[in-house]
């Protein structure tokens, strides 16, 4: 099966779901670049952990910087800015 195909599957199935069009973006994004690395789903689930491992590294490493953004503002007594994420780091 091509992962294009898997994707989209997953896509749909996640906007029946009535899951948040910023939550299927992200999903788009990110499966997106797994895609372009392996366009047939892989026979064995390696690629796919390791994929998911290191995004959910990169998504624990964003909410550790923004806590600690949000902390240093509190100490200052300013109101901490809104976080944005890099997300195009992470590849």
């Amino acid at each position: 099966m091509e992962t294009r195909q898997a994707i989209r599957s997953f896509i749909l199935d996640r906007e029946a779901r009535n899951i948040s069009r910023r939550t299927v973006r992200f999903y788009e994004q990110k499966l997106g670049k797994f895609c372009a690395r392996h366009p047939q789903v892989p026979e064995v689930p390696d690629p796919i952990r390791e994929f998911l491992r290191d995004l959910k590294r990169w998504i624990y490493r964003q909410r550790v910087k923004a806590r600690k953004e949000r902390a240093k503002g509190e100490k200052v007594g300013a109101k901490a800015a809104p976080v944005k994420y890099d997300q195009g780091r992470f590849f």
